[in-house]
């Protein structure tokens, strides 16, 4: 499952399709168990963030861990 999830990611970042890309998982990853998401952040599914997860996003998007790429002619970088 970890092998597919990295390889959707990395699909992601490279397809050139998103004009930005959000990256949480190091945010949100248990620091003991790399490959899940801290139970503070997790809505019980163990798959999908929480509210807790939800909260932090936006301080996450203003400290830099944005993505932004240049997608077109219309679309500022």
């Amino acid at each position: 499952m970890e092998a597919g999830r990295d390889a959707l990611d990395a699909w992601i970042r490279t397809t050139g399709a998103f004009h930005a890309v959000l990256g949480l998982d190091r945010a949100l990853r248990d620091p003991a168990a790399p490959e899940r998401m801290l139970a503070a952040h997790d809505s019980g599914d163990h798959l999908h963030p929480g509210d807790a997860a939800t909260r932090r996003t936006p301080r996450r998007s203003a400290c830099g861990c944005c993505e932004r790429r240049t997608c077109g002619p219309d679309r500022a970088a």
